[in-house]
């Protein structure tokens, strides 16, 4: 019933070819139109520059089991908790 065939294989690659091909020209005609001469918008390299993003350790509490940052850590409120509220 599900038997894969040439033909089958060629009307789905054709179908998907379709598809990508109606999102591209949508896309363009969505797109803000350019000043006449402007020069296309530069895609981001995959060596360029990034942005920095800042990074805390986490530690497991003892008593409630919440992870919190390991510097400046405030207390959870529950009896025995081992970091100040």
């Amino acid at each position: 019933m599900f038997g894969f065939s040439l033909s089958k294989l060629l009307a789905l690659v054709g179908i998907l070819v379709a598809v990508w091909v109606i999102f591209r020209w949508i896309g363009r005609l969505t797109a803000a139109p350019r000043p006449e001469g402007a020069p296309r918008p530069r895609q981001r390299q995959a060596g360029g520059p990034r942005k920095t993003v800042a990074v805390e350790d986490l530690v497991a509490c003892g008593t409630c089991g919440a992870y919190v940052p390991a510097v400046g850590a405030r207390g959870c409120g529950r009896a025995g908790c081992p970091y100040p509220g």
